[in-house]
């Protein structure tokens, strides 16, 4: 499989992987994760995942090995400028809320419900403001 990957189409779509833009995209989540354990009632926390679809004739290639970074099966795909390497048109986004001794529910999303509710800019949160939600967070377990 991997001769095959010299034919591929010279409109590839690459990625770079740089430390100091890995490092950045951290922090700046770390601080929306931690205003969102810390400040947001659990009966408010929720995380949308969207369920996407690759169709199989859109794999160009499967690269079996992976590279340095991950070692596990890549998969080269015809990008498009709507939904990348997902098919535009096919998406199920799901809300999912756990509650301590409840498990996971999922519910799907209301576009027209839809509210802004995070401050801008996202406060900074303490270290030690972390530690205490976690302790709080184990005497409920």
């Amino acid at each position: 499989m991997l001769e095959d990957l010299n034919d591929l189409p010279s409109k590839l779509r690459r990625h770079e992987i740089t430390l100091e833009k890995d490092k950045g995209f951290d922090k700046k989540r770390e601080r929306y994760h931690s205003f969102w354990q810390c400040r947001i009632p659990e009966e408010n926390q929720a995380t949308l995942e969207v369920y996407r679809l690759i169709k199989y004739d859109s794999i160009l290639a499967i690269d079996e090995h992976g590279d340095i970074y991950n070692s596990v099966p890549h998969l080269y795909v015809i990008w498009n400028d709507k939904g990348g390497p997902f098919d535009p048109d096919l998406a199920w986004p799901r809300l999912k809320v756990n509650r301590i001794g409840m498990g996971f529910k999922t519910f799907r999303p209301i576009q027209k419900k839809r509210i802004s509710f995070f401050p801008k800019p996202i406060p900074k949160i303490s270290k030690n403001e972390v530690r205490e939600y976690w302790k709080e967070r184990e005497k409920k377990i």
